[in-house]
């Protein structure tokens, strides 16, 4: 099952994320209130450099009708700031495997049109056991899992999340 997949993806060790990005911080649980809403922030007002790698997972996705997961993960720096990273590509169907590092501060990963956009099942679980929002980026629009409220909110509508940001009358609506 699709959704079954993202486990994997955070709970196999085997690879050094880390060394596809500079510096990245260690999040720690004291300040998990904080990053969370740095987190929608950023999502709430994409800029170009986390656009490109947000289109890059789209791609991989085939625009979600591919039977490839794209997945990209924000990481915050040690200078406050978060930055997106596209994982690229593997032979993985609707799955992906990373390593985890505790420097992340979201997932987001690419669901097919044919199924549910807003994060379900095991996206809630992950954001549950690792205390982090999951989100979906879809062609219904970019929807974000919050473990601390166990709410799903929808921040961009359509495609916009690959589009300049704008103001958003869904993300002003939270």
């Amino acid at each position: 099952m699709h959704r079954r997949s993202l486990l994997s993806i955070l709970l196999l060790f085997s690879v050094s994320v880390a060394s596809t990005i500079a510096n990245p911080v260690i999040a720690s649980d004291d300040a998990a209130g904080a990053h969370k809403q740095r987190v929608f922030a950023f999502l709430t007002n994409i800029n170009d450099e986390t656009r490109m790698e947000f289109q890059k997972a789209w791609h991989i996705a085939d625009g979600g009708v591919g039977k490839m997961e794209g997945v990209v993960l924000l990481f915050l720096m040690r200078d406050g700031s978060i930055q997106a990273r596209s994982l690229g590509q593997t032979n993985e169907h609707k799955q992906f495997t990373f390593a985890w590092h505790p420097g992340i501060v979201a997932v987001l990963h690419t669901h097919p049109n044919s199924s549910n956009p807003q994060p379900a099942g095991e996206d809630m679980k992950i954001a549950d056991k690792f205390g982090i929002p999951v989100c979906t980026i879809t062609i219904r629009g970019l929807f974000v899992y919050d473990p601390a409220t166990r709410r799903t909110t929808k921040l961009h509508d359509g495609l916009n999340w690959l589009t300049p940001s704008r103001p958003n009358s869904i993300a002003a609506e939270r």
